[in-house]
């Protein structure tokens, strides 16, 4: 849970205190660590270990007690293992859970827990973290969007061919063309390092001693990136009427604000009107269909990609990867 001071984690504590098999975690939110995010629940029975990630926040309003917000959930049950014997998870899915339940700085007893399941079920998933703070040595590869990159290149599925992404969400940031490409790129298998030559040219890896060619051959592919970004990178959110017309007749937990929508650098084009199928539900959904076109062949494949973040550079989130069929969204442009 999201607490900066301790006060906050006392209150918590108080009003929990009466639910005797409920352990509540307070992740590490000093410097500049201001959003906790992640959204994940360990539910332990005697026949397996059930993983859980919702993009409802722990609110009434958003698990539908109100019928006005719908959510999605992603659930895997991971088998018990005889009696007497543990093993450390051996998937990417299991070695990225425990680095991201140790990061949170959950009981050892609890992380520990975890090696008494067969992971085998989790072979073809991704567990992709952002943990708040500043990351050395090889970290920063193991979380955020550098995370996402590794992971999609550890299920075998980096391209370098233009993808389809789209991105339904609560909640948009300050958003630019640039952090769309870090997604973009990392969606692609990319691990960070293109994007962050972008942004540091003088320590870009074609800067030592790279030509004036290569340099504009790397300017054109950024170019190239960002013109597909704009073309193929679409973003579902509700509009101003949807939400008027709306069971509810208002946002809840569903967040915007003019001044970002209204900045120079928004990348307004990318917006889509965001409907639910339900018709008057609201949706408080984070997940992302990806097509990655096979020109060659004319074939398609698709991956899905649930997460617990809303479009903004600052959330902390574990998202999960896995092959899927086409997304089925209601699309309108906004004006």
């Amino acid at each position: 849970m999201q607490a900066k001071d301790e006060g906050t984690k006392q209150q918590y504590r108080r009003e929990t205190a009466d639910m005797r098999n409920l352990r509540l975690c307070f992740p590490s939110m000093e410097g500049q660590i201001n959003c906790m995010h992640s959204k994940l629940m360990l539910l332990s029975h005697p026949s397996h270990l059930r993983i859980v990630v919702p993009t409802a926040n722990l609110v009434p309003y958003d698990w539908g007690e109100s019928g006005d917000m719908e959510n999605m959930v992603f659930i895997i049950d991971l088998p018990r293992l005889p009696e007497g014997q543990r093993t450390a998870p051996d998937t990417f899915f299991g070695r990225e859970l425990i680095y991201f339940l140790n990061a949170m700085g959950l009981e050892q007893s609890i992380v520990d827990s975890v090696s008494h399941f067969n992971f085998g079920a989790s072979e073809h998933f991704a567990f992709v973290h952002t943990i708040g703070g500043a990351h050395t040595g090889e970290s920063w590869r193991r979380t955020g969007y550098c995370g996402l990159g590794r992971a999609v290149k550890e299920l075998g599925l980096t391209t370098d061919s233009a993808l389809h992404i789209d991105f339904v969400t609560s909640s948009v940031g300050s958003l630019n063309v640039d952090f769309l490409a870090m997604l973009y790129l990392a969606a692609r298998g990319n691990d960070g390092s293109t994007e962050y030559g972008w942004r540091n040219p003088e320590t870009g890896k074609w800067k030592t001693k790279a030509s004036k060619l290569e340099l504009a051959e790397a300017e054109a592919a950024q170019e190239e990136i960002r013109n597909e970004i704009r073309d193929k990178f679409h973003i579902y959110f509700p509009t101003h009427d949807t939400v008027k017309a709306s069971t509810a007749g208002f946002a809840g937990t569903i967040c915007f604000q003019s001044k970002w929508y209204n900045s120079t650098t928004f990348p307004r084009n990318a917006l889509r009107d965001c409907k639910s199928t339900r018709i008057g539900l609201l949706m408080h959904n984070k997940v992302s269909g990806l097509t990655v076109l096979l020109l060659l062949a004319f074939q398609a494949s698709s991956l899905w990609y649930l997460s617990t973040a809303s479009r903004s550079s600052g959330y902390t989130r574990p998202i999960l990867l896995h092959i899927c069929s086409q997304l089925k969204v209601i699309s309108q442009q906004y004006a």
